[in-house]
Protein backbone atom coordinates (compact mmCIF):
# COMPACT_ATOMS: atom_id res chain seq x y z
CA UNK A 1 0.00 0.00 0.00
CA UNK A 2 1.25 3.48 -0.92
CA UNK A 3 0.55 4.94 2.53
CA UNK A 4 2.68 2.27 4.20
CA UNK A 5 5.53 2.84 1.76
CA UNK A 6 5.37 6.58 2.40
CA UNK A 7 5.23 6.04 6.15
CA UNK A 8 8.27 3.76 6.10
CA UNK A 9 10.12 6.16 3.81
CA UNK A 10 9.54 9.17 6.04
CA UNK A 11 10.50 7.11 9.10
CA UNK A 12 13.84 6.26 7.45
CA UNK A 13 14.34 9.99 6.86
CA UNK A 14 13.47 10.59 10.55
CA UNK A 15 10.55 12.80 9.57
CA UNK A 16 8.25 11.20 12.08
CA UNK A 17 5.27 13.54 11.89
CA UNK A 18 4.86 12.67 8.21
CA UNK A 19 5.55 9.01 8.87
CA UNK A 20 2.83 8.87 11.54
CA UNK A 21 0.44 10.79 9.26
CA UNK A 22 0.70 8.15 6.53
CA UNK A 23 0.41 5.24 8.95
CA UNK A 24 -2.75 6.92 10.27
CA UNK A 25 -4.11 6.96 6.71
CA UNK A 26 -3.26 3.28 6.23
CA UNK A 27 -5.01 2.33 9.47
CA UNK A 28 -8.11 4.37 8.58
CA UNK A 29 -8.42 2.76 5.17
CA UNK A 30 -8.03 -0.85 6.32
CA UNK A 31 -9.63 -0.75 9.77
CA UNK A 32 -6.15 -1.50 11.08
CA UNK A 33 -3.73 -4.36 10.66
CA UNK A 34 -1.12 -5.43 13.16
CA UNK A 35 1.75 -4.42 10.86
CA UNK A 36 0.35 -0.92 10.45
CA UNK A 37 -0.03 -0.42 14.20
CA UNK A 38 3.46 -1.82 14.72
CA UNK A 39 4.99 0.59 12.21
CA UNK A 40 3.18 3.53 13.76
CA UNK A 41 4.27 2.37 17.23
CA UNK A 42 7.86 2.33 15.99
CA UNK A 43 7.57 5.86 14.61
CA UNK A 44 6.02 7.07 17.86
CA UNK A 45 8.89 5.43 19.75
CA UNK A 46 11.56 7.02 17.56
CA UNK A 47 9.78 10.35 18.01
CA UNK A 48 9.93 9.77 21.79
CA UNK A 49 6.15 9.75 22.08
CA UNK A 50 6.29 6.77 24.40
CA UNK A 51 2.69 6.77 25.63
CA UNK A 52 1.30 6.61 22.10
CA UNK A 53 3.87 3.99 21.12
CA UNK A 54 2.80 1.89 24.09
CA UNK A 55 -0.86 2.15 23.08
CA UNK A 56 -0.08 0.93 19.57
CA UNK A 57 2.08 -1.90 20.89
CA UNK A 58 -0.80 -3.04 23.08
CA UNK A 59 -3.11 -2.93 20.05
CA UNK A 60 -0.73 -5.15 18.09
CA UNK A 61 -0.61 -7.69 20.90
CA UNK A 62 -4.41 -7.69 21.08
CA UNK A 63 -4.55 -8.47 17.37
CA UNK A 64 -1.69 -10.99 17.44
CA UNK A 65 -0.18 -12.02 20.78
CA UNK A 66 2.52 -14.04 18.96
CA UNK A 67 4.00 -11.05 17.09
CA UNK A 68 7.66 -11.19 18.22
CA UNK A 69 8.89 -7.75 17.14
CA UNK A 70 6.30 -5.91 19.18
CA UNK A 71 7.62 -7.37 22.43
CA UNK A 72 11.08 -6.03 21.60
CA UNK A 73 9.63 -2.62 20.82
CA UNK A 74 7.37 -2.51 23.88
CA UNK A 75 10.26 -3.67 26.03
CA UNK A 76 12.31 -0.77 24.68
CA UNK A 77 9.45 1.62 25.48
CA UNK A 78 9.25 0.31 29.04
CA UNK A 79 13.01 0.65 29.39
CA UNK A 80 12.86 4.29 28.26
CA UNK A 81 10.14 5.13 30.78
CA UNK A 82 12.02 3.13 33.45
CA UNK A 83 9.39 0.46 34.00
CA UNK A 84 12.07 -2.17 34.16
CA UNK A 85 10.12 -5.20 35.43
CA UNK A 86 7.67 -4.78 32.53
CA UNK A 87 10.56 -4.49 30.09
CA UNK A 88 12.00 -7.67 31.56
CA UNK A 89 8.69 -9.48 31.04
CA UNK A 90 8.51 -8.40 27.40
CA UNK A 91 12.06 -9.46 26.58
CA UNK A 92 11.40 -12.79 28.29
CA UNK A 93 8.25 -13.29 26.19
CA UNK A 94 10.27 -12.48 23.08
CA UNK A 95 12.85 -15.12 24.03
CA UNK A 96 10.06 -17.69 24.41
CA UNK A 97 8.77 -16.79 20.94
CA UNK A 98 12.22 -16.70 19.36
CA UNK A 99 14.89 -18.31 21.55
CA UNK A 100 17.57 -17.76 18.89
CA UNK A 101 17.19 -13.97 18.74
CA UNK A 102 20.44 -12.54 20.01
CA UNK A 103 19.20 -9.00 20.66
CA UNK A 104 16.53 -10.28 23.05
CA UNK A 105 19.22 -11.66 25.38
CA UNK A 106 21.30 -8.47 25.08
CA UNK A 107 18.34 -6.28 25.98
CA UNK A 108 17.19 -8.49 28.83
CA UNK A 109 20.76 -8.60 30.11
CA UNK A 110 20.75 -4.80 30.18
CA UNK A 111 17.62 -4.78 32.33
CA UNK A 112 18.97 -7.43 34.70
CA UNK A 113 22.08 -5.26 35.03
CA UNK A 114 20.00 -2.17 35.86
CA UNK A 115 18.15 -4.22 38.47
CA UNK A 116 21.51 -5.45 39.83
CA UNK A 117 20.63 -9.07 39.10
CA UNK A 118 24.17 -9.68 37.96
CA UNK A 119 24.10 -13.47 37.67
CA UNK A 120 21.18 -13.41 35.24
CA UNK A 121 22.70 -10.46 33.37
CA UNK A 122 25.94 -12.38 32.86
CA UNK A 123 24.00 -15.42 31.70
CA UNK A 124 22.04 -13.37 29.16
CA UNK A 125 25.11 -11.64 27.79
CA UNK A 126 26.80 -15.03 27.52
CA UNK A 127 23.83 -16.37 25.56
CA UNK A 128 23.97 -13.33 23.27
CA UNK A 129 27.68 -13.97 22.68
CA UNK A 130 26.96 -17.64 21.97
CA UNK A 131 24.46 -16.62 19.31
CA UNK A 132 26.65 -13.91 17.81
CA UNK A 133 30.24 -13.73 19.00
CA UNK A 134 31.32 -10.53 17.25
CA UNK A 135 29.29 -7.87 19.06
CA UNK A 136 31.61 -5.70 21.13
CA UNK A 137 28.78 -4.34 23.28
CA UNK A 138 27.97 -7.75 24.80
CA UNK A 139 31.59 -8.32 25.82
CA UNK A 140 31.82 -4.76 27.13
CA UNK A 141 28.62 -4.98 29.17
CA UNK A 142 29.50 -8.39 30.59
CA UNK A 143 32.98 -7.10 31.38
CA UNK A 144 31.52 -4.18 33.32
CA UNK A 145 29.51 -6.55 35.50
CA UNK A 146 32.49 -8.82 36.08
CA UNK A 147 34.48 -5.75 37.11
CA UNK A 148 31.77 -4.73 39.59
CA UNK A 149 31.93 -8.25 41.04
CA UNK A 150 35.70 -7.96 41.45
CA UNK A 151 36.43 -10.57 38.77
CA UNK A 152 39.10 -8.43 37.20
CA UNK A 153 40.81 -11.06 35.06
CA UNK A 154 37.54 -12.15 33.45
CA UNK A 155 36.58 -8.51 32.99
CA UNK A 156 39.93 -7.83 31.36
CA UNK A 157 39.40 -10.67 28.91
CA UNK A 158 35.98 -9.32 27.95
CA UNK A 159 37.34 -5.81 27.42
CA UNK A 160 40.07 -7.35 25.24
CA UNK A 161 37.36 -8.95 23.10
CA UNK A 162 35.38 -5.72 22.89
CA UNK A 163 38.50 -3.94 21.63
CA UNK A 164 39.11 -6.63 19.01
CA UNK A 165 35.64 -6.15 17.54
CA UNK A 166 35.34 -2.35 18.03
CA UNK A 167 38.88 -0.90 18.25
CA UNK A 168 37.59 2.66 17.77
CA UNK A 169 35.44 2.64 20.93
CA UNK A 170 37.04 4.51 23.81
CA UNK A 171 35.14 2.95 26.73
CA UNK A 172 36.62 -0.57 26.55
CA UNK A 173 40.15 0.86 26.78
CA UNK A 174 39.21 3.00 29.78
CA UNK A 175 37.52 0.12 31.57
CA UNK A 176 40.32 -2.29 30.70
CA UNK A 177 42.65 0.17 32.44
CA UNK A 178 40.45 -0.04 35.55
CA UNK A 179 40.57 -3.84 35.43
CA UNK A 180 44.35 -3.64 35.16
CA UNK A 181 44.40 -1.47 38.28
CA UNK A 182 42.44 -4.19 40.07
CA UNK A 183 45.02 -6.75 38.90
CA UNK A 184 47.97 -4.54 39.92
CA UNK A 185 49.26 -4.41 36.37
CA UNK A 186 52.20 -2.09 35.59
CA UNK A 187 51.34 1.59 35.71
CA UNK A 188 52.71 2.11 32.21
CA UNK A 189 50.19 -0.39 30.81
CA UNK A 190 47.30 1.23 32.68
CA UNK A 191 48.20 4.72 31.50
CA UNK A 192 48.59 3.47 27.93
CA UNK A 193 44.96 2.31 27.88
CA UNK A 194 43.74 5.58 29.36
CA UNK A 195 45.70 7.54 26.76
CA UNK A 196 44.15 5.53 23.91
CA UNK A 197 40.70 6.16 25.37
CA UNK A 198 41.41 9.89 25.54
CA UNK A 199 42.60 9.94 21.94
CA UNK A 200 39.38 8.27 20.83
CA UNK A 201 37.10 10.34 23.08
CA UNK A 202 38.77 13.39 24.65
CA UNK A 203 35.57 14.36 26.46
CA UNK A 204 34.93 11.05 28.24
CA UNK A 205 33.50 11.75 31.68
CA UNK A 206 35.86 11.07 34.55
CA UNK A 207 38.77 9.68 32.58
CA UNK A 208 41.15 12.50 33.45
CA UNK A 209 40.36 12.04 37.13
CA UNK A 210 41.26 8.36 36.84
CA UNK A 211 44.65 9.34 35.45
CA UNK A 212 44.99 11.95 38.20
CA UNK A 213 44.48 9.20 40.80
CA UNK A 214 47.37 7.23 39.31
CA UNK A 215 49.58 10.31 39.03
CA UNK A 216 48.95 11.16 42.68
CA UNK A 217 49.68 7.58 43.70
CA UNK A 218 53.08 7.65 41.98
CA UNK A 219 53.97 11.09 43.31
CA UNK A 220 53.46 13.12 40.13
CA UNK A 221 51.19 15.66 41.79
CA UNK A 222 51.54 18.55 39.36
CA UNK A 223 50.54 16.28 36.48
CA UNK A 224 47.64 14.99 38.57
CA UNK A 225 46.39 18.56 38.95
CA UNK A 226 46.65 19.17 35.20
CA UNK A 227 44.60 16.08 34.40
CA UNK A 228 41.97 16.79 37.05
CA UNK A 229 41.52 20.34 35.77
CA UNK A 230 40.65 18.93 32.34
CA UNK A 231 37.78 16.98 33.90
CA UNK A 232 36.59 20.10 35.70
CA UNK A 233 36.64 22.01 32.42
CA UNK A 234 34.39 19.40 30.78
CA UNK A 235 32.31 18.38 33.81
CA UNK A 236 32.32 21.09 36.49
CA UNK A 237 29.77 19.21 38.62
CA UNK A 238 31.88 16.06 38.85
CA UNK A 239 33.27 15.81 42.42
CA UNK A 240 36.21 13.46 41.89
CA UNK A 241 38.55 15.87 40.08
CA UNK A 242 38.20 18.40 42.91
CA UNK A 243 39.03 15.65 45.38
CA UNK A 244 42.12 14.60 43.41
CA UNK A 245 43.35 18.19 43.27
CA UNK A 246 42.82 18.36 47.03
CA UNK A 247 44.88 15.18 47.35
CA UNK A 248 47.63 16.68 45.18
CA UNK A 249 47.89 19.79 47.35
CA UNK A 250 47.50 17.66 50.47
CA UNK A 251 50.60 15.70 49.53
CA UNK A 252 52.33 19.06 49.07
CA UNK A 253 50.99 20.27 52.46
CA UNK A 254 49.33 23.34 51.04
CA UNK A 255 46.51 23.76 53.53
CA UNK A 256 44.62 26.65 51.93
CA UNK A 257 44.29 25.12 48.47
CA UNK A 258 43.78 21.61 49.86
CA UNK A 259 40.76 22.73 51.86
CA UNK A 260 39.47 24.86 48.99
CA UNK A 261 39.24 21.90 46.61
CA UNK A 262 38.19 19.44 49.29
CA UNK A 263 35.31 21.75 50.16
CA UNK A 264 34.22 21.82 46.51
CA UNK A 265 34.27 18.02 46.33
CA UNK A 266 32.22 17.72 49.53
CA UNK A 267 29.71 20.30 48.30
CA UNK A 268 29.10 18.10 45.26
CA UNK A 269 29.12 14.75 47.08
CA UNK A 270 28.82 14.51 50.85
CA UNK A 271 30.46 11.07 50.87
CA UNK A 272 33.86 12.67 50.43
CA UNK A 273 33.73 13.73 54.09
CA UNK A 274 34.22 10.18 55.31
CA UNK A 275 36.65 9.43 52.52
CA UNK A 276 38.85 12.39 53.39
CA UNK A 277 39.56 11.20 56.94
CA UNK A 278 40.90 7.92 55.55
CA UNK A 279 43.20 9.37 52.86
CA UNK A 280 46.93 9.52 53.71
CA UNK A 281 47.33 12.81 51.80
CA UNK A 282 45.38 14.52 54.59
CA UNK A 283 46.96 12.77 57.60
CA UNK A 284 48.91 15.90 58.48
CA UNK A 285 45.57 17.72 58.87
CA UNK A 286 44.10 15.16 61.27
CA UNK A 287 44.15 17.61 64.19
CA UNK A 288 43.53 20.78 62.20
CA UNK A 289 40.32 22.50 63.33
CA UNK A 290 39.41 23.78 59.84
CA UNK A 291 39.83 20.32 58.32
CA UNK A 292 37.85 18.67 61.11
CA UNK A 293 35.04 21.20 60.72
CA UNK A 294 34.90 20.51 57.00
CA UNK A 295 34.71 16.73 57.28
CA UNK A 296 32.46 16.48 60.34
Amino acid sequence: MLYISLGVGYAKLEIFDESIHYFNKAIEMTDGEENYYYNRALSYFLAKQFKKSLEDCNKVITLNPDYPDVYLLRGDVYECIEEYPKALDDYSTLIKLNPSLKIAYSERGKIYNILKDYDNAIQDYSNAIRLSSDDASDYFNRGNILYILGKYQEALEDFDKAIVYEPQLAEPYANRALAKIGLNKPTIDILADFEVAIRLNPAMEGIYSNIAIIKNNIGEHEEAIEYALKDIENYPDLPNPYFEIARSYGFQKNKVVTLEYLSKAIDLADGYKSMAVQVPAFDWLSEDSDFLALVS
